[in-house]
């Protein structure tokens, strides 16, 4: 059932409206507004399928710099961890050097000290066979 008060909003809205709707020119301006309102509603869809796409234009570049910051890190990494290799190569082939230069150093001292017995040896014969053919 429809109230009192309904029915007169109704009322006055048909007597307000039904001039509108029966005259061509309100019908001209419904279908001009109509037309507008399609209009309005493509250019939406048009810069909202704009902004999705530079979106994802921008979503994708920075996801190739964060691949690139990731790439120049593990090449970092590697290059470091490359270094540390050619240094304790380098380490290590500098004290194979110093303990063969010691082993050389020591085994020519070793002949050195050997040739100087076989000298003093050889000396002290000689003074001793001085000193007793001194004596004979």
């Amino acid at each position: 059932m429809v109230t009192p008060f309904w029915l007169t909003v109704l009322s006055l809205t048909s007597i307000y409206i039904a001039p509108l709707v029966i005259s061509p020119r309100a019908r001209e301006v419904a279908r001009d507004a109509k037309a507008r309102a399609d209009e309005l509603a493509n250019n939406a869809a048009a810069k909202g399928k704009t902004l999705a796409r530079d979106g994802q234009d921008k979503a994708a570049q920075l996801s190739a710099k964060a691949k690139e910051t990731v790439g120049g890190t593990s090449s970092y990494i590697g290059q470091t961890a490359q270094s540390g290799k050619e240094t304790t190569a380098n380490i290590s082939a500098g004290a194979q050097g110093t303990a063969s230069d010691a082993y050389e150093v020591t085994a020519n001292n070793a002949r050195k000290m050997a040739d100087l017995g076989a000298t003093t040896v050889n000396k002290a014969q000689g003074s001793v066979n001085s000193v007793l053919g001194n004596t004979k």
